[in-house]
């Protein structure tokens, strides 16, 4: 199918991307863990307490150079994310007319194709301005993770924590923050091409009524919230508010041409072996699913986002089963 040609070109331009947001924070962290190791050795050595590793200068120039580092790679990933947004705009534009050309072709259809300016396809992608949510949320990135690394270094030596111990916890926290640029570096992507999509049907509404949700149902990580959606029919005034990294595209649905996904994601489920399923939903899913307690029609539901707004996920079993949430623990 055309559009999931589409999709793997667009995911090769995100490998692209992202690769090089990788290697930035693999320098990085080589230039900075040497150091953390070595600190954290120091400490040990010296029965230091964590008041006294606190106003330790050594200790609050190295917590000052990780924010400065996170810093640079934040300002790294927004020219990234920006780039890879922009350009998953233009691909779009074109993708759009050329999957709506197909559609109006097979349905035998005239119709001319109303492109849009990509500057105003910009200008509607509140979540790539300058002041939106979003790049506010990323220049928060490098005081957010540099305070996490400085406190998991006191409560560690508060704690009594050997310096491998030390160590390891930080390497992990370093990955949490290039997996948050790198998240969001994707899902910005995704979105804007999405969106200009969705944006192109809306300028061609009277070929295009709406659209359908395309899942990667070939892919065998695909979620279960994704293949619920599948083969959905959605107005254009809908978004395809996939999760965060979702791969999910639209096809246009051309008047009088009807649905060109043959199986919905309903369809397909309902076609799995027991085993299928189990792997798909995981035992506990499974189990209640099988127990009747639940219907497969419900595994999808929409949480709102501060960035994207609503956006779909997997329906937390509690909710399915009409539970009370499960309290939290530090």
């Amino acid at each position: 199918m055309l559009a999931e040609q589409f999709a793997a070109v667009a995911a090769k331009r995100d490998a692209a991307a992202l690769a090089r947001i990788t290697r930035a924070y693999g320098s990085m962290y080589k230039r900075l863990i040497a150091q953390v190791e070595d600190l954290a050795n120091v400490a040990a050595a010296d029965e230091l307490s964590r008041g006294q590793l606190a106003r330790l200068s050594r200790y609050n120039a190295l917590i000052g150079q990780i924010e400065s580092e996170l810093s640079d790679i934040a300002s790294f990933t927004k020219t990234e994310l920006s780039g890879n947004a922009e350009a998953a705009v233009t691909k779009a534009l074109a993708d759009s007319r050329a999957l709506v050309n197909v559609a109006v072709r097979q349905a035998g259809v005239t119709a001319a194709f109303n492109t849009l300016p990509r500057g105003a396809v910009m200008q509607l992608l509140g979540f790539l301005q300058p002041n939106s949510p979003l790049l506010k949320r990323l220049k928060e990135l490098a005081p957010y993770h540099s305070q996490a690394i400085a406190d998991l270094f006191l409560d560690g030596i508060g704690l009594g924590w050997n310096p491998r111990k030390i160590a390891a916890a930080i390497r992990k926290q370093f990955g949490m923050a290039l997996v948050d640029a790198l998240r969001m570096t994707r899902t910005a992507g995704l979105y804007a091409y999405r969106e200009t999509n969705r944006a192109s049907y809306i300028a061609n509404a009277d070929v295009v009524e709406g659209w359908y949700w395309l899942a990667a149902i070939n892919n065998p990580n695909v979620c279960p919230s994704c293949l619920r959606m599948h083969g959905t029919f959605h107005p254009n005034t809908e978004r395809l508010n996939d999760h965060h990294n979702g791969r999910c595209t639209m096809l246009p649905a051309v008047k009088g041409f009807g649905n060109p996904i043959k199986q919905t994601g309903v369809e397909i489920f309902n076609s799995m072996s027991d085993a299928e399923q189990r792997a798909l939903l995981g035992r506990d899913y499974h189990a209640a699913l099988k127990d009747g307690l639940y219907s497969f029609e419900d595994i999808s539901r929409e949480v709102d986002n501060d960035v994207y707004g609503p956006m779909r996920s997997v329906t937390p079993l509690w909710q399915l089963l009409g539970a009370e949430p499960p309290l939290r623990t530090q």
